[in-house]
């Protein structure tokens, strides 16, 4: 297992320079390749999630703490499969529809950035989470930009400005736990962070997290939304809200037993969620643009995951996680679905999508029920995160942020149904959708989450075994540096 454990990066590398020598072929080619890496990585990292424990992969034969660890457990593993199958759907489906992922400069940008999210999940160290990220951000950039719109590129450039900043301090941040812990180990500095000065841990917790709330969208360093999921092509604004915010929530899950070892942190970081979610869906209530509206969804469902993880406990983290892969599935559908739409009206503002119901009923149903699950409703994936994350926050005594999360969802709902009424509503225009490949996947999801909201048992043994690896930082810390605390 060793091996795939190590393909699950090396892959879309290899496949990434592969189809730059098949630039002159046809596309299926590229497409071809980017569907076999990226259903090779579903496959095999469904395959050591369901049968065995954990690996860890010392890379170079140089063991922990000092080596370069890829790291196996039953949390990354979930994560990695779930970015996986979502990558194999815009390559398969999306590279169909030609949506700007199939050509060879793109495809190549893609299977990078899908090498560096794995990299991001699979790492054990610190500093080499930073170098994966800026693959990520670079690749994110230019895929970005090949919008080709006014939108794409004002979205690249505040992406890049936003991203350099929040870089450079979360690279002090990592050069001030260095000098004080002298390690970057992650399953080291859980062992070793208590040593750390109050103020200056603080500190150096704190520029890390700069990067961490960048690829989940808190605020303040969601500026680059707006603009970045308007102009993306459709494969990338899959990506920006199902995959990148997906990696984003993983890492803060990940530095859990880190966090909770500095509460003054903590304090600072609930009011900064709570603004975050407020802002994001205010922002989402006032949009007429679809793709800037789920964009800002997606920072609102990350401020739920960050607040589950600050509300602590067992019941906290399996909310995060469980809002983390309802929101994965949900917010992927919705923008497969949101590019049918446009495709069929040539336009992106929600509100011409009036009477598609009756041209295109599958797709009204696919985006309703995606809708209903991002805002938690029962008997919908989503609803048992938001459930989970109820009862975490009552049993932590955050009633003032539960009452919050409450109002908040009902914004939520209320801007959600807008849409869906929109598309039930007669129209005297009679739009007409066109054919597309695009749904295929959205029906795919759709299936995943009405199984998982009325079967939440089917996954509920595989996140309680990620929160155990998520909460227990001995058992980590034995299982990446071979000891026992």
């Amino acid at each position: 297992m060793n091996t795939y454990l190590t393909l699950l990066i090396i892959l879309p590398v290899f496949a990434a320079f592969l189809m730059y020598f098949f630039r002159k072929a046809d596309n299926w080619i590229n497409i071809a390749i980017m569907s076999f890496v990226t259903l090779f990585g579903t496959v095999s990292s469904l395959v050591m999630l369901f049968s065995q424990g954990s690996e860890v992969v010392a890379l170079g034969g140089w063991k922990p703490p000092y080596g370069i660890v890829l790291v196996g457990d039953r949390l990354s593993l979930i994560f990695v499969a779930l970015i996986y199958l979502i990558t194999y759907l815009i390559a398969q489906f999306g590279g169909i529809e030609r949506t700007k992922v199939n050509d060879h400069k793109s495809g190549a940008l893609f299977m990078l950035l899908t090498a560096a999210a794995a990299g991001m999940i699979l790492t054990g160290d610190l500093f080499n989470f930073f170098v994966f990220m800026e693959l990520a951000a670079i690749s994110s950039y230019v895929l970005i930009a090949k919008g080709g719109c006014r939108s794409s590129y004002t979205g690249a450039l505040k992406y890049i400005f936003t991203g350099g900043l929040a870089s450079m301090l979360m690279l002090l941040g990592i050069g001030i736990l260095y000098n004080t812990t002298g390690t970057l180990n992650i399953a080291h500095l859980m062992l070793r962070i208590g040593l750390v000065g109050d103020s200056l841990r603080w500190l150096a917790l704190g520029l890390v997290l700069c990067g961490i709330l960048l690829k989940m969208e808190v605020f303040p360093f969601n500026l680059w939304v707006p603009e970045s999921y308007k102009g993306a092509p459709a494969g990338m604004k899959i990506v920006l809200g199902s995959i990148l915010s997906t990696v984003g929530g993983y890492t803060l899950i990940r530095l859990y037993p880190i966090l909770i070892q500095n509460p003054g942190l903590i304090k600072m970081l609930l009011p900064l969620a709570l603004l975050s979610l407020i802002l994001a869906e205010l922002a989402a209530y006032r949009e007429k643009h679809i793709n800037r509206l789920l964009g800002y969804s997606s920072a609102g469902q990350m401020a739920l995951v960050m607040l589950a993880i600050l509300f602590g406990g067992r019941m906290g983290i399996y909310a995060a996680i469980f809002i983390v892969i309802a929101h994965a599935l949900a917010k992927a559908v919705l923008f497969f679905v949101g590019a049918h739409f446009k495709k069929s009206t040539d336009s992106s503002m929600w509100e011409s999508y009036r009477g598609l119901s009756k041209t295109s009923p599958i797709g009204a149903v696919l985006f309703t029920v995606a809708a209903l699950s991002l805002t938690g409703i029962p008997g919908m994936m989503g609803f048992w995160g938001k459930l989970s994350m109820i009862g975490a926050g009552l049993a932590s005594a955050k009633y003032f942020s539960i009452g919050i999360i409450l109002i908040i969802t009902i914004v939520e709902g209320v801007y959600f149904l807008r849409i869906s009424g929109t598309l039930y509503q007669s129209n005297e225009s009679d739009v007409k959708a066109k054919a597309s490949y695009l749904l295929i996947p959205a029906v795919i999801l759709v299936l995943i989450i009405v199984l998982i909201g009325f079967w939440p048992g089917c996954i509920s043994k595989i996140i309680n075994g990620g929160v155990s690896a998520a909460e227990r930082s001995s058992e980590y810390a034995k299982l990446v540096l071979d000891y026992l605390l």
